[in-house]
This record gives C-alpha cells, structure tokens and sequence, in this order.
C-alpha cells in the first residue's frame, strides 16, 4: 500500500493544554509514527478569543485525502468542537491537513510565522518554499 505523507496542524483556545494533548493521542492512534512539533502560545487570527497553543504533527498514512479529512473532523466532533462554539470564540480543537502527497492545502497557513517557525523545527523548512 502506498505511503502518503501528511502534515496536520493542531490548534485550541478551550482547555487548550488537555485539548492538544488528547489530540495527539486520537492522531497517534490513526497514524502510529506521528511526530509532533513542540507546543507554542499565538495570538488569535480573525477571531476574537484568548490566545492559541499551537503545534505541527507529521507522519504517513495509507489513507487517501478524503479519508484522513473525514476522521480528522471526527476526532473534533467526539472532542466537542464545533461551528457553533467557533462562531462564540471558542475552539476546542481544530485539525487542518496542511499536506497531504505533495499538496498543500490551507494556503493562508502556510504564510504564517508560527507555521513556518514550527515547519522549520520539525525538519520541513524546504515544503515552506515549494510553490
């Protein structure tokens, strides 16, 4: 079966420390191997909230995009997350596939200096200048 590299980043403003943490377990049970960047405080980006703990994990998969999306959202579902507490501010945890095969996704991410700082940490600095 085919490997697929994949690149997730990890957010939460709720519980942040608990949230992330049982993230990482939920994401190491669906991709043993899973590494993860270390854990930083950021400022909150279009909403108004209290600020973020944030991290990168990285790993391979023999699951295609729409599977890995779909139990992505199934984890923050089973966590609490959801449209309706984002709309207050609130975010429990949010997973975004930031790579998946050779494309990125999440552009915007992708220009931001926490993004970069923990892409760099975790060894994927040259996936920030690729087109």
């Amino acid at each position: 079966m085919k490997q697929h590299k994949l690149i997730i980043a990890l957010g939460a403003n709720t519980d942040a420390g608990a949230n992330i943490d049982l993230a990482k377990i939920h994401l190491v049970k669906l991709f043993p191997g899973m590494t993860f960047s270390t854990v930083i405080s950021t400022e909150p980006i279009g909403i108004e909230s209290d600020d973020f703990l944030n991290c990168i994990a990285v790993g391979t998969c023999v699951h295609n995009y729409v599977q890995v999306h779909r139990a992505l959202r199934h984890i923050e579902k089973t966590m609490g997350s959801g449209k309706g507490e984002r709309g207050k501010g609130i975010v429990r945890i949010d997973l975004d596939i930031l790579y998946f095969d050779d494309k990125k996704y999440h552009e915007d991410d992708w220009r931001r200096s926490y993004v970069r700082r923990l892409l760099t940490e975790i060894g994927e600095e040259a996936l920030i200048w690729k087109p």
